[in-house]
């Protein structure tokens, strides 16, 4: 075996409980090796690739023990931020599952590319990534992309530095499936290339099919069986959206849409990334300004003219990062009280709603899981007593099992409040098994 790029000795993470996160992980990792790394949500993947990215007492400080060496040189433990940062800046790239935040929220792409001092064009890598219309994606701001093109943005940046040590989380997860095939080529390309992949995901066929190796964090957890959902007879008609347009400049998202949505109904919103799915769910919420006629429970509504300017607390829009929706410092109490206000509705209900336990209402909202940060912000949208639950790609990212909570939540909101729920993905197979009807959009426009 090649010398190690990488190498891990005994390693251990906590935060500050009884038991670690993970404990005793070695592994090594050398130039043009894959590694895959799975593992529930909450068995510290997460931890291990900021470890990993060098960013331990940087922004990331857990309580480590053992040993994490970069060629056999740079302890990503021991030594200091400082003493990191070159390592951080040309020899790896890190890709989470929250591609925004590796993208600045003040800067269009284009001038983040040109601030990074990135070599080459532009616009011929995000033709290479499957970028259609690249002029409109080097304009745009990262709010302005969907979580899909958002990703691939990311790995545009992260390919183009040519890294010697490649981490990804979940690099396929928000995509469908012909932009995942193409993202899977260029990290194939990269470990052709001679990049070392570190790569974290929960589809575990996935990995048994790229990876060189696996390593396994956590318990093994059983397969999530799809249980037949209680078929509900659906209400009168809470949301009436007609002739919906939604612009970026001069770019078209969504092109005159209509859809109804009824009491206690599911609906799947499917497209490919880009197609406008996200749009056309924040326009709704009040979040997107956006043109049309717009009905809530029988009575006018309007959209937004500028963000957040007409937000009606009937319809509630669930963030595909849970992360970046919620205050950092808050804890899961504070988070609950302040979107409660003076209504008459406890914390500890609303966690009863999404079989989240009372034992977390003193912890930090950053402490939680993925999936406990998700079903926190579903918790959160349910203290106005919303008609409207709008979910985008909530599921992304999730084991099996954990998505599986989240959906059976989903479905117990609708049986027991009536609410509608406007569930936005690519993945056919969850619609088929979930909705009560799917409505498809590409480039914008509804075609079925």
């Amino acid at each position: 075996m090649a010398d190690a790029l990488l190498k891990a000795t005994n390693l251990q993470v906590s935060y500050g409980n009884p038991s670690p996160v993970f404990q005793d992980l070695s592994f090594s990792l050398s130039r043009g090796e894959h590694l895959g790394l799975s593992g529930p949500s909450g068995s510290g993947k997460t931890s291990l690739l900021k470890l990993c990215a060098g960013l331990y007492g940087f922004d990331h400080k857990p309580e480590v023990v053992g040993n994490l060496v970069f060629k056999g040189r740079l302890d990503l433990i021991s030594s200091s931020s400082k003493q990191r940062s070159a390592f951080r800046k040309d020899v790896v790239s890190m890709i989470t599952e929250n591609p925004r935040a590796g993208l600045h929220p003040q800067r269009t792409i284009a001038h983040s590319w040109k601030s990074y001092q990135m070599s080459g064009s532009l616009l011929g890598r995000l033709e290479r990534f499957g970028f259609p219309d690249v002029d409109r994606i080097a304009k745009s701001y990262p709010y302005e992309l969907s979580g899909g093109e958002a990703q691939r943005v990311r790995l545009v940046f992260a390919m183009n530095k040519k890294p010697e040590l490649l981490l990804l989380e979940s690099p396929t997860a928000a995509l469908d499936n012909n932009n995942a095939q193409l993202v899977l080529e260029h990290i194939s390309l990269a470990k052709e290339a001679g990049a070392a992949i570190l790569h974290v995901d929960h589809n575990l066929l996935l990995l048994d099919h790229i990876a060189d190796h696996q390593i396994r964090l956590g318990e093994e957890l059983p397969l999530a069986e799809f249980e037949k959902i209680e078929s509900l007879e659906v209400g009168k008609v809470v949301l009436a959206a007609a002739d919906v347009n939604v612009r970026y400049g001069d770019f078209l998202a969504v092109s005159a849409m209509n859809l109804d949505l009824h009491e206690g109904e599911f609906v799947a919103l499917l497209g490919p990334s880009g197609s406008g799915k996200s749009s056309f769910g924040k326009a709704i919420a009040g979040i997107q300004p956006a043109s049309g006629r717009l009905e809530i429970e029988g009575q006018s509504g309007a959209f937004a003219k500028t963000p957040y300017a007409d937000v009606d607390t009937r319809i509630q829009y669930i963030w595909q990062e849970p992360r970046l929706s919620m205050n950092p410092t808050f804890t899961v109490l504070k988070t609950l009280s302040e979107a409660i206000g003076s209504r008459s509705v406890t914390p500890e209900y609303l966690l009863g709603l999404v079989d989240l336990g009372i034992d977390k209402l003193h912890q930090s909202t950053l402490s939680l899981s993925t999936g406990e940060q998700q079903r926190l912000a579903i918790a959160r949208a349910l203290a106005v007593k919303p008609k409207v639950l709008v979910c985008d790609e909530i599921t992304s990212g999730l084991d099996t099992q954990r998505s599986s909570h989240i959906l059976k939540t989903l479905h117990h909101l609708r049986k027991e409040l009536g609410i509608a729920v406007l569930f936005i993905t690519h993945d056919e197979r969850l619609a088929r098994q979930h909705a009560n009807r799917s409505v498809k959009l590409e480039a914008g426009e509804l075609v079925s």
